[in-house]
């Protein structure tokens, strides 16, 4: 078993990235008031990224499809940040005025976020505008993800606490 240093906060998610210009495997963890990358090769710490109010973190994901890699993070102050994941610079801090729980990236220009108040938004990441509210959960959002459905394509997976459903969304333009 292997053990990375971590500390005595509420992680309220993991995942991992492999970076293919360094060649390094992180882990990404959301916590009280910041995110945390690790180097999982050295079980140490890389970066911490940092909200400015302390709030819990809940969900990460990497947009590696541009030059800068960024991690962007869902909160539970109402923001999506998005970080310069090696630079631990803030590029964007993008408001959408309620509790976060999730996030799934649609591309490199959306992303997907799925919301306290039971709904999901569709944000611009550019513009910082949302674009689209779905609607249809009993409870707030645990998890969204993005999927290839045989029949209708890219479509998005969304599952509510305590809802007795999973949702398929067919997203068109």
């Amino acid at each position: 078993m292997k053990e990375i240093e971590n500390s005595n906060e509420t992680t309220n998610f993991i995942d991992i990235f492999y970076d293919n210009k360094s060649f390094i495997n992180y882990i990404i963890t959301c916590n009280t008031g910041c995110a945390k990358s690790y180097i999982f090769s050295q079980n140490k710490l890389y970066h911490k990224y940092y909200n400015i109010k302390k709030e819990e973190n809940y969900s990460v994901k990497i947009d590696n499809s541009e030059e800068i890699i960024k991690l962007l993070v869902a909160s539970g102050d109402g923001y999506i940040r998005i970080w310069d994941f090696h630079l631990r610079i803030l590029i964007k801090a993008i408001n959408c005025d309620v509790f976060l729980d999730c996030l799934c990236l649609w591309n490199n220009e959306y992303a997907f976020v799925g919301c306290y108040n039971k709904l999901i938004k569709l944000v611009n990441l550019k513009s910082g505008n949302i674009v689209k509210e779905l609607t249809g959960h009993k409870n707030y959002l645990m998890d969204i993800i993005k999927i290839t459905h045989p029949k209708y394509g890219e479509c998005l997976i969304s599952q509510g606490y305590h809802d007795d459903q999973i949702k398929l969304w067919v997203i068109t333009n």
